[in-house]
């Protein structure tokens, strides 16, 4: 660490040990590990708001940090995962939208604006809550765990619309006064079912 620079501190996200095995592969299927959550809901300041707190000339701005449950770092599989967003403000008056990413994402919630200013920030109040729902994605075929539409599945030659997704998140929040900055950082809450597939294959010895 350098002269100016800062660190963010948050909680862990923990799986609980079922039945474990020595293998290569940590199951988050409910059996071997607690599964993974296929949503993941947030309760935060709008994007850009004024700080209730600290009051006028303030300014709270949020980062978004996503990890889809189901790696493979022994094949370098580079997972794909659509993600439908649906923000409420203080009066449930809601937006939505769905963004796209491969592996790993990392935003300031207004760069995931995806042409709707308000999905993030707020006309009405400064609090918000935002849920964070994965797209389903094709199982066997040949697109093989690319997301995929129930209605127009689009997973040719055996494949089904049918495999889950899980995610984890981290949102890390800055408070700007104009005269300081602080940060601070939280992971996201489960929403929605667990994903019973979801699978972590780790590099063999």
């Amino acid at each position: 660490m350098g002269p100016g620079d800062d660190t963010t501190k948050y909680s862990g996200i923990t799986f609980v040990g079922i039945d474990v095995d020595d293998d290569n592969e940590l199951n988050l299927d409910g059996s071997e590990y607690a599964a993974c959550p296929t949503g993941l809901r947030f309760p935060h300041i709008a994007q850009g708001a004024e700080d209730p707190v600290l009051g006028t000339g303030s300014t709270v701005t949020a980062r978004l940090t996503l990890v889809p449950c189901t790696q493979n770092f022994e094949d370098r599989f580079i997972p794909r995962v659509s993600v439908s967003v649906t923000s409420y403000n203080e009066v449930e008056a809601f937006t939505s939208g769905q963004f796209e990413f491969d592996c790993w994402f990392d935003s300031e919630l207004d760069a995931v604006s995806l042409g709707n200013p308000d999905l993030f920030a707020s006309t009405v109040g400064a609090f918000k809550q935002s849920i964070l729902t994965p797209s389903p994605v094709c199982v066997g075929g040949d697109r093989n765990g690319l997301p995929c539409n129930p209605q127009n599945p689009n997973c040719p030659n055996g494949g089904s619309c049918t495999g889950v997704v899980g995610i984890l998140g981290v949102l890390e929040t800055t408070h700007n006064s104009g005269a300081a900055v602080s940060r601070s950082a939280q992971t996201l809450h489960s929403s929605g079912d667990d994903a019973p597939g979801a699978v972590i294959t780790t590099v063999a010895n």
